[in-house]
């Protein structure tokens, strides 16, 4: 991948697709967490590429956008983001990226004063527990629940809802109007759907958010093994 090769490099082999991964053009899936939750129990590209001494650092970062996104393994590309690094440890044993010490906020006012975030490039949207998710779209003018995505809520496109979230550092990682933005309801709509959907059905656990691409894509994220931690940087 790039110029890092991971040799003796296990993986799994495909033999049916869904419907909606068939027609997407993606070859497969590099997964960027732990061992634990390896389905073949055996090291992932990046943790092998460590091993094997062939990254310059035991960090990969990712800047998510529609144009000039960048994976950069072994490292931190500073051209992408405003330093500090704000980390924040590793909680659990999950085998994922999942950090605590969070909360978040909409209109300046804490709607959850204790969030714990999986932090997965590999999901799209943004999942919470869905009393805070139903209470937070309650409190948007104009929503309703969306019935084409189970989970999911409506809002007056030309008023997009404030979100928010702190972890330790201080920070304040602000939720875009273009990235709390799905789309469309309809084709010539004024409403569209939000971004942060109902995500009990997961099992994720209390006070568990599933922070995905819709999160990561306002702000540099490092996820850095050797600190056990995530890192969030302001983009430059």
């Amino acid at each position: 991948m790039g110029t890092v090769t991971s040799t003796n490099q296990f993986f799994g082999s495909v033999t049916s697709l869904t419907s909606l991964a068939a027609p997407s053009g993606v070859d497969g899936i590099i997964g960027l967490a732990f061992q634990s939750i390896s389905s073949l129990q055996q090291p992932p590209f990046f943790l092998n590429a460590i091993a094997q001494n062939v990254v310059k650092g035991k960090e990969f970062s990712i800047k998510l956008s529609s144009s000039g996104g960048e994976l950069f393994l072994g490292g931190t590309d500073n051209t992408l983001y405003k330093a500090p690094i704000e980390y924040s440890a590793i909680t659990g044993n999950t085998g994922v990226w999942q950090i605590g010490g969070g909360q978040a906020s909409s209109n300046g006012q804490v709607i959850a004063p204790t969030v714990i975030a999986i932090i997965d490039s590999g999901t799209t949207l943004m999942y919470g527990p869905n009393s805070v998710v139903d209470s937070f779209w309650a409190q948007v003018p104009g929503s309703a629940p969306f019935p084409g995505i189970p989970g999911s809520f409506s809002f007056p496109c030309n008023t997009p809802p404030s979100l928010s979230f702190k972890f330790g550092g201080g920070s304040t990682w602000t939720v875009s109007p273009q990235t709390i933005n799905l789309g469309l309801t309809a084709a010539g709509s004024t409403q569209c759907v939000g971004t942060l959907l109902e995500g009990d059905s997961f099992g994720l656990g209390t006070n568990v958010w599933l922070l995905g691409d819709a999160f990561m894509q306002n702000m540099y994220t490092v996820f850095n093994v050797n600190l056990n931690s995530v890192g969030f940087a302001q983009l430059a």
